[in-house]
């Protein structure tokens, strides 16, 4: 093969390799989701209850339009299928703590989402400088899940957002 030929070869590999995403896959017993890059986490352990949370932060300039990327877990001592009915409820008060803990706005989407089979609720809290906290919600055996991504008003519901919801899953 010539230079000439090998020269737009080689450009197109460089710029699918640029491209390229670097997603990291972050699994436990229970679930796998995947992150932009390598997450951070933390664990709480106490008599009833553990938490444990996955977390990722993009770097400024980094071409990512979130801010902020979470997965909490908590386990609870009886599972969480005993609220039956109140599931739903339970979730909306919730996000709704969390919201007014940051001063923030709470929007009563409740849209269902789904993992697998199992069945949650997303809803949107909008914060004064019009950033945005999508927040999932998922209960599965003892097990409440709850995930988050915080962006930006101007790139509400991106790619990104989008791929790190839908790689969540329940085993």
């Amino acid at each position: 093969m010539s230079r000439a030929n090998l020269l737009p070869v080689l450009f197109f590999l460089l710029l699918f390799v640029s491209c390229r995403e670097k997603w990291v896959v972050y699994a436990a017993d229970e679930f796998t989701i995947e992150f932009p890059e390598a997450p951070g986490d933390t664990a709480t352990i106490s008599e009833r209850t553990v938490n444990v949370k996955v977390f990722y932060e993009p770097e400024t300039g980094s071409g990512d339009s979130n801010l902020y990327y979470s997965l909490s877990v908590y386990s609870l001592s009886d599972s969480i299928a005993i609220l039956g009915d109140d599931l739903k409820d339970f979730f909306k008060k919730d996000v709704q703590i969390f919201a007014w803990s940051i001063g923030a706005g709470f929007e009563d989407t409740g849209r269902v989402v789904t993992s697998g089979k199992t069945q949650g609720r997303e809803y949107t809290v909008v914060m004064a400088d019009n950033t945005v906290a999508t927040v999932r919600k998922f209960a599965y055996g003892k097990n409440l899940y709850t995930l988050m991504v915080i962006t930006g008003g101007c790139c509400y519901d991106n790619s990104q957002q989008r791929k790190y919801f839908e790689s969540f899953k329940l085993k």
